[in-house]
């Protein structure tokens, strides 16, 4: 439940990019350039305005994602693998790995100079200390990441080489090798009910970019971890401010209490405009979170993939994005994140003319009050969804839409809780406006194979497909990561001929920084704390060469 939990997207997702936005994906050498030759200086201070409550566990354990605690965690500690900006895994604690041919196992190569912020060297025991702390049923950070590193069986090969061996195929673990590792040398003595509560989690010794100096109910302040593997940051002060909602934000924002910010929703043109005009510039991440419409395919209407196939042709996803969700996301029809190592480039089909032809074809003629109706049964169904304004407007939109084809389609909202656990899970719906957070990797077995149906699966359409199922095992167990991308380029294409579920967009996430500040990152966003994937190449200050 946990798990299910994390990767349905339960609130609103957090869209953010204002329609045509810059999106800066390049680190200090592109900047470099544009500034004919500037190269970064240490020093300076960074002042950074992040909306939630004061953390208590900075443990990557125990840190909820998408909060303050996730963020500090992603600054403070480091994993095996970090994401690249498409989110590809690239090198960090682990210099080198190689995957077995059958994708069971994964063997990581640390670097031989790694040291704990303490000074304490960091060897192959740390990797599989943590390992075996997540097999404590009390961790409650990202539960999708707890669940994939407790299935893992985890062997010590050598001081500095770790092996992870799992019963089945499971290639998206190099995505989740990225969690945070843990010092030995200092929580080794816990018994795991004695972690949770450990004076660590809010005094953590890390391997990350930052060390954590003070944390209080207002603000962290970190300075540079100097022994940080891929190099010291240039920032020499960072400081974190927790406010209580997004207004806090952008009033320290505007007042220059703080110099940035990520902004959750809604953000106007006139906020937009006041914080270019007061110097801050506005970076875009795209989100793999995608928010789309389950199709109960148990229900008559949908068993018809003609029908299915004509309500994905008659949604005009760009119309949506930028009449609901005022530009603030990338259309999709497919579960794969455009723009990355495994998305579609495709754009999404938007032809009503082709979506009537294909319904009279397949055999739905109007009705006495204009509904499309085939043998007996009419194309009418209720559209459920949240009651967050935001979600409801777009089920409007959406059920609109949806009507000029010939459908009937009544819209209704409920709480968030009822409607997972009272609608949703139980299967007790035609169709569903929602979303889905695939996690760090992109993998959709478990949105989309056969095998996760039922009441205790995650595949909420009862989707079943032999090809489909075909295509997604072997992603699972396909080492070479352009490999899975073909593999994946397919599994959109038999996505798109059954069309279980009407795939909307992914969010896009605004960054406000200031002016001054160079070599920022911003790349795939699988969480909110990534923003700081690569925050030890940016820097306040230059000098020219």
């Amino acid at each position: 439940m946990a798990e299910l939990r994390r990767r349905l997207v339960i609130a609103w997702p957090a869209l953010l990019l204002a329609f045509g936005l810059p999106v800066l994906l390049g680190g200090w050498a592109a900047a470099a350039s544009q500034r004919g030759g500037s190269l970064p200086l240490q020093g300076g201070r960074y002042v950074e305005g992040v909306v939630g409550p004061p953390p208590t566990h900075v443990n990557p354990l125990f840190a909820t994602p998408d909060s303050p605690e996730g963020d500090l965690t992603r600054l403070v500690f480091s994993g095996l693998t970090r994401p690249g900006p498409n989110g590809e895994p690239e090198p960090d604690l682990a210099n080198s790995w190689v995957s077995s041919a059958d994708g069971t196992s994964f063997t990581f190569v640390l670097r031989q100079d790694l040291f704990w912020q303490d000074g304490q060297p960091l060897t192959a025991d740390d990797v599989v200390f943590t390992a075996n702390a997540y097999n404590d049923p009390g961790v409650r950070g990202d539960p999708a990441t707890a669940e994939v590193w407790r299935r893992a069986h985890v062997q010590k090969l050598g001081p500095f080489e770790v092996l992870f061996h799992f019963d089945a195929p499971f290639e998206p673990f190099l995505a989740y090798s990225a969690a945070g590792i843990l010092p030995a040398h200092l929580l080794a003595k816990d018994s795991p009910a004695q972690l949770v509560d450990d004076p660590f989690n809010t005094h953590p010794i890390g391997s990350g970019p930052y060390r954590l100096v003070s944390l209080s109910a207002t603000g962290a302040e970190l300075v540079p971890n100097v022994r940080y593997q891929l190099g010291a940051p240039y920032i020499a002060h960072l400081s974190l401010r927790f406010l209580p909602d997004t207004g806090a934000l952008t009033q320290a924002l505007n007042a220059h209490r703080v110099d940035g910010g990520l902004l959750p929703p809604p953000v106007d043109a006139g906020e937009l405009d006041a914080l270019r005009q007061d110097g801050h510039t506005l970076l875009s991440g795209l989100r793999p979170v995608y928010t789309l419409v389950y199709l109960n395919l148990n229900v008559a209407q949908f068993q018809d993939a003609s029908v299915r196939n004509a309500l994905s042709l008659a949604t005009d996803r760009n119309q949506l994005v930028q009449q609901v969700m005022y530009g603030q996301a990338t259309p999709s029809d497919v579960p794969l994140a455009p723009g990355t190592w495994s998305g579609d480039s495709s754009p999404p089909r938007y032809d009503p003319t082709a979506a009537k032809q294909l319904l009279q074809q397949a055999g739905w003629t109007p009705g006495a009050n204009g509904v499309l109706v085939r043998r007996g049964i009419a194309l009418s169904f209720t559209l459920q969804t949240t009651n967050e304004p935001q979600r409801l407007a777009l089920a409007n939109a959406l059920a609109a839409q949806w009507r000029a084809l010939g459908a009937a389609v009544q819209v209704s909202s409920l709480s968030p809780d009822d409607l997972l656990n009272n609608v949703l899970l139980p299967h007790k719906y035609e169709s569903v406006l929602y979303g889905w957070d695939p996690g760090p990797d992109p993998d959709p077995f478990p949105a989309w194979h056969s095998s996760q149906s039922g009441d205790a699966g995650l595949n909420l359409s009862g989707y079943a497909s032999g090809r489909a199922d075909q295509l997604l095992e072997a992603a699972r167990r396909t080492p070479v990561l352009q490999d899975r991308a073909a593999i994946y380029g397919a599994f959109a294409e038999v996505f798109r001929e059954d069309e279980p579920a009407i795939v909307l967009f992914f969010p896009r996430y605004l960054y406000a920084i200031p002016s001054q500040m160079h070599g920022v990152e911003l790349g795939l966003l699988a969480s909110t704390g990534a923003r700081f994937d690569a925050v030890q190449r940016w820097a306040l200050n230059a000098a020219r060469n």
